[in-house]
C-alpha cells in the first residue's frame, strides 16, 4: 500500500515495478478485447473484475456457499453482481476523472499511505511487539516510565492462583489488575454482557492463546508468565489492546 501511495506521488520510477499485473500475454489480449468495438466487450471485462479477491466479494461468495444450495448460491452472485454493476461503473468513472487531477492524486496517496501504516501497526498489535502507535502515544504522553509504573496488582485465591476480571465490552478490555507475578499461574475471569463485535476474540499473542467468548457469560483462561515484562493482550483484529505487567 504504500508503494502504491509512492506510484500516484510519482516519487521514484521504483514504484511503477510494484504494480501487480497479469502476464504480458493476457494484457495484450484483453488490450485487444478492450478496443474491440462489440457491445459485449466492455461487459466482458467488467464481468472479469469478479475474480478480482476483494471483501465483498469474497463475503458474497461465503454467503452463497452458506446457503447450501446451488439455486441459492447461484441467485445471490447474480444478484450482487447485478445490483452493484450501477455502482461500481460510476466509482469507476469517477475514480478515473479525478486521478486525472493532481489534488485528488495527493489526497489519494494520503489515504493509502495511512491506511498502509494502520496495516502495520495492527500485525505489530496481533504479534504482541512493544512497538504500536498506542504505545508510542502512551510514551509520548506519559514519559519513559510508561511501562515500569505499577498498577494494581492480582491478588491470589486459595489455591494460590493470581486472579484477574476483565469486563470484555464492545469497545474493550478493563481488567480489575494490571500487575502480575512472574512464575505464579494465573486465572482470567472475562466477563461479557451483550458484547457482538470482535472483542469476543480474545488472544494474548505471546503465549498463543486464543478464547473465543459468548456475547453473555464468563469464560476462564489459565496461565503462567514465565518471564518479566510487558505482557500484552487484544482482540483477533488488533483493535482493542490492553496489557499486564509482569514482575519478580
Amino acid at each position: 500500500m504504500l508503494a502504491t501511495a509512492g506510484r500516484l506521488l510519482n516519487l521514484h520510477p521504483v514504484f511503477r515495478y510494484t504494480v501487480f499485473t497479469p502476464p504480458k500475454f493476457i494484457l495484450r489480449k484483453l488490450r485487444n478485447r478492450s478496443h474491440n468495438a462489440s457491445t459485449f466487450a466492455p461487459a466482458f471485462l467488467g464481468g472479469l473484475t469478479v475474480f478480482i479477491p476483494c471483501g465483498v466479494t469474497q463475503a458474497m461468495m461465503v454467503l452463497a456457499v452458506a446457503s447450501g444450495s446451488v439455486f441459492s448460491g447461484a441467485a445471490i452472485m447474480f444478484f450482487f453482481t447485478l445490483g452493484t454493476t450501477p455502482v461500481f461503473g460510476i466509482i469507476g468513472a469517477a475514480a478515473l476523472e479525478l486521478l486525472s487531477k493532481k489534488p485528488f492524486a495527493y489526497l489519494a496517496a494520503s489515504v493509502v499511505t495511512i491506511l498502509g501504516i494502520l496495516a502495520i501497526n495492527t500485525g505489530q498489535v496481533l504479534r504482541g511487539s512493544p512497538h504500536t502507535i498506542q504505545n508510542y502515544i502512551k510514551v509520548a504522553a506519559k514519559g519513559q516510565d510508561a511501562y515500569t509504573l505499577q498498577g494494581k496488582t492480582a491478588g491470589l485465591d486459595n489455591a494460590g492462583m493470581q486472579v484477574v476480571s476483565i469486563d470484555v465490552s464492545n469497545y474493550g478490555y478493563s481488567a480489575s489488575a494490571s500487575v502480575l507475578k512472574v512464575g505464579v499461574p494465573v486465572k482470567l475471569k472475562l466477563k461479557t454482557q451483550n458484547v457482538t463485535s470482535c472483542s469476543r476474540a480474545f488472544t494474548i499473542p505471546v503465549l498463543n492463546l486464543t478464547k473465543i467468548l459468548p456475547e453473555s457469560g464468563e469464560e476462564i483462561l489459565e496461565f503462567t508468565p514465565a518471564k518479566p515484562g510487558r505482557l500484552a493482550y487484544n482482540c483477533s483484529m488488533g483493535m482493542y489492546t490492553g496489557s499486564f505487567t509482569v514482575v519478580e
